[in-house]
């Protein structure tokens, strides 16, 4: 999931530099209309947009997995715990 993640942000960020290239570029190659400029500016706005979400999932999958590493830890500990009294309880005996 990481890995695709980080392969779709990358392909946004390139695509938003694409635009915005296209957008500040020389308008003798492309064009000076402003309707042109318009879509192009347009389409920007939505990979930003998009990427703002990417970036949002990006810190919600890294929360969680902070609190499943939590979790994980604190269950070892209490099975570390257990066996550790199950063999102070079986040497009493």
């Amino acid at each position: 999931m990481k890995h695709a993640l980080i392969f779709y942000l990358s392909g946004l960020w390139e695509t938003s530099d694409t635009l915005s290239s296209l957008r500040n570029g020389d308008a003798d190659l492309l064009s000076d209309e402003a309707q042109v400029l318009d879509k192009i500016g347009m389409m920007a706005g939505e990979v930003r947009d998009q990427l703002s979400l990417a970036e949002h999932l990006s810190e919600v999958l890294a929360s969680g997995l902070e609190c499943l590493q939590s979790i994980t830890i604190i269950s070892c500990r209490k099975r570390i715990i257990c066996s550790k009294t199950r063999i102070i309880c079986s040497r009493k005996e």
